[in-house]
């Protein structure tokens, strides 16, 4: 003879079973909701160490060469207020002469700064990803010989 309550309960009611699939479902809805957040922001961060490289890679070739004979790429930088030079480069980081097709266009504007030395300039780096509508700037000074 089996009493009611000499019975134990063997596994889950249909009730908990959909109450912990529904849990479930919402913290997953939580966390796909932040993947393209994530994705953007890892993408922008990408962008942004690419164009701290070319920066880079920009001021290294302009920085050792005489004041006045700055050139890259057959462009020179002139010392004229405003001076303007533009280059590219590619998805790597590798600079060239300016090119409409490639991912990255580096714009180069030049300010003479004789109020800290006659043969410096100040230099603004903007660096931009085709197709998307932000960009990064550097600003950095070059002057005297090396």
């Amino acid at each position: 003879m089996h009493r009611a309550n000499d019975r134990r309960q063997r596994g889950l009611s249909l009730l908990e079973v959909a109450l912990a699939i529904a849990v479930i479902a919402f913290a997953l809805v939580g966390l796909l909701a932040l993947l393209p957040t994530g994705l953007r922001t890892l993408s922008e961060s990408v962008d942004d160490s690419r164009a701290a490289q070319i920066a880079g890679q920009v001021t290294a070739l302009l920085r050792p060469q005489p004041s006045g004979q700055r050139q890259l790429f057959g462009q020179r930088a002139a010392a004229s207020p405003g001076g303007e030079m533009t280059l590219a480069a590619d998805e790597n980081g590798i600079l060239g002469p300016a090119d409409d097709a490639a991912p990255y266009r580096v714009a180069l504007r030049f300010f003479p700064r004789p109020d800290l030395a006659p043969d410096v300039l100040q230099m603004r780096i903007g660096v931009f990803k085709r197709g998307t509508p932000r960009g990064t700037e550097f600003q950095t000074f070059l002057g005297g010989q090396p």
